[in-house]
């Protein structure tokens, strides 16, 4: 099964187009994920979350804005591991270690205690890649 290369990535070699190797897809798809990246902390200098993030991403949205009680509303209402995770960051933010500890453990992620901003755009790209 051939995989679909844009044209945009497609190297020329003697007047034919080759498919390039793995490492210029790699670079591709982390530009791509850079640049959405880049696009939802840009979105934290507007009103309101992107349109189209979902509740985690708009919770963790809020969470960096410093709207605690938004975000913390949002993962509420998620009962699942990307829930817990971001419910266990908001805690870090919030100060309350071992109520954190407690939601790390329900999304089956070691405890963090590095930046907590740095936290919350590392669950950002993941929420990013999940969807």
């Amino acid at each position: 099964m051939s995989a679909f290369i844009p044209l945009s990535l497609a190297k020329r070699r003697s007047g034919r187009l080759h498919a390039p190797d793995h490492t210029h897809l790699a670079f591709a798809q982390n530009h791509a994920m850079t640049d959405a990246i880049d696009r939802f902390v840009l979105s934290l200098e507007r009103e309101a979350p992107p349109p189209v993030a979902t509740p985690m991403l708009r919770a963790v949205w809020h969470g960096l804005r410093g709207d605690w009680d938004a975000a913390h509303e949002l993962a509420q209402e998620q009962d699942d591991a990307e829930g817990a995770w971001v419910h266990a960051w908001l805690h870090r933010i919030e100060g309350d270690l071992g109520n954190a500890d407690y939601w790390y453990r329900r999304a089956n992620r070691p405890p963090c205690r590095g930046d907590t901003r740095d936290e919350g755009l590392d669950i950002a790209r993941a929420l990013r890649r999940s969807t």
